[in-house]
């Protein structure tokens, strides 16, 4: 019985994704591939999901000694505000006439 609610629940989940998805397309830049692969405000926007992703993981898992508590936030913050910054920059080879 868990396992066919476990089932429904991801259909659900993957067909709110798909219809996210089919929102989003249609409003994506015409050289969203190009942005994606080469932008650095998407690798930066990457690394701080993955440090929030990490902080998370040490939330349940215990943090390592090393690591003084907070740190993984401020980075996180640190290089989000970064992104944002490197999204207002024209990049070469991403943006028109490059």
């Amino acid at each position: 019985m868990l396992a066919a609610l476990w089932r429904g629940l991801l259909s659900r989940v993957r067909n709110t994704i798909f219809l996210i998805w089919i929102s989003i397309e249609k409003r994506l830049v015409w050289n969203w591939q190009i942005v994606f692969k080469r932008a650095w405000s998407m690798r930066l926007a990457a690394v701080a999901a993955s440090l929030s992703l990490l902080e998370a993981y040490f939330v349940f898992g215990g943090r390592p000694s090393f690591l003084p508590e907070g740190t993984l936030p401020i980075l996180a913050a640190v290089v989000s505000a970064g992104a944002y910054i490197a999204r207002l920059v024209a990049q070469k080879g991403v943006h028109d006439g490059d």
